[in-house]
């Protein structure tokens, strides 16, 4: 169970590491479109674009990268410690599904990619502990 955390916080990583990609090219280029803009709807760009993209000055795709650093090392020290911060990814998770529908009307694909890695955290978690 423990490297499938470990695997989760490898995708999370390369997810977070493409939306903050998109979120530099959007602050270097008003016109510049990912590659996840399937239409007007369902457009990573778009939502980058968002103010619900950064949280205190700090993009989200930053701290994704910083939670799931933290659960691959955390997946070898205390599991329990993990469970508390997936929890709190998954509020974060259901407030920008939320906002996605509700608020902005738009839609992120790799977004909702790591909304589904942080329930899966959460539930592996859930199980080890």
């Amino acid at each position: 169970m423990i490297i499938l955390l470990v695997i989760l916080g490898i995708v999370g990583i390369l997810l977070s590491l493409y939306l903050e990609y998109v979120d530099s090219k959007v602050k270097k280029n008003k016109n510049y479109h990912a590659v996840c803009d399937i239409t007007k709807t369902i457009s990573c760009t778009t939502v980058a674009k968002s103010g619900y993209s950064h949280i205190f000055g700090v993009s989200n795709a930053r701290l994704g990268i910083i939670y799931y650093i933290l659960v691959i090392l955390l997946s070898f020290y205390n599991v329990k410690f993990i469970f508390l911060l997936s929890f709190i990814s998954i509020i974060m998770s259901g407030y920008l599904i939320y906002v996605s529908f509700f608020k902005i009307k738009k839609h992120c694909l790799v977004c909702y990619g790591t909304h589904i890695l942080n329930v899966l955290i959460f539930l592996i978690s859930w199980v080890i502990i």
